[in-house]
């Protein structure tokens, strides 16, 4: 689960990320982002610093996989994509500016790893590991810097 500045919580269920809050008149209230078609794998929350709020993206599985970058306010993709991994997505990550999405999914025998300057919808690196599963992915302290991990930890 993630949450949100407001006290929000975000969580997949299924084809559908559920939001989760209590109103000012102290109901509780779920709202659902519900664009996705294969089950959700990953999502990952960003704050923007310009006041504009927070950004969800979200990511799917199978052929027909896609990636959505959304607004937490109105529960709406501002950016949708295809991915190019085969079989979807089974992590993502914002860079630390929130300018890029790293993503980490399966082909048909490799795993491979996409970064994507998501506002633009264009994927600016692309890699592939032969032989080994991988499990997490994270930018280190920029956006020029990330790791993958499975069994052993690789950085670029």
């Amino acid at each position: 689960a993630l949450y949100g500045e407001g006290g929000e919580i975000f969580y997949p269920a299924g084809s559908m990320i559920l939001k989760l809050y209590t109103s000012s008149d102290g109901k509780i209230v779920q709202e659902f982002f519900s664009e996705h078609f294969g089950h959700v794998t990953s999502i990952d929350i960003f704050r923007f610093d310009d006041h504009t709020g927070e950004a969800i993206a979200s990511a799917d599985s199978g052929k027909d996989a896609k990636i959505c970058v959304w607004s937490t306010q109105n529960m709406r993709s501002s950016v949708s994509f295809k991915p190019f991994h085969q079989h979807g997505v089974s992590k993502l990550c914002f860079s630390p500016s929130g300018s890029l999405l790293l993503t980490i999914g399966k082909n048909d025998v490799l795993y491979s790893i996409g970064v994507y300057d998501w506002r633009k919808r264009t994927l600016a690196f692309t890699s592939r590991l032969i032989g080994t599963d991988l499990y997490d992915c994270s930018f280190l302290e920029s956006d020029d810097s990330f790791s993958v991990c499975s069994d052993e930890v690789f950085f670029w």
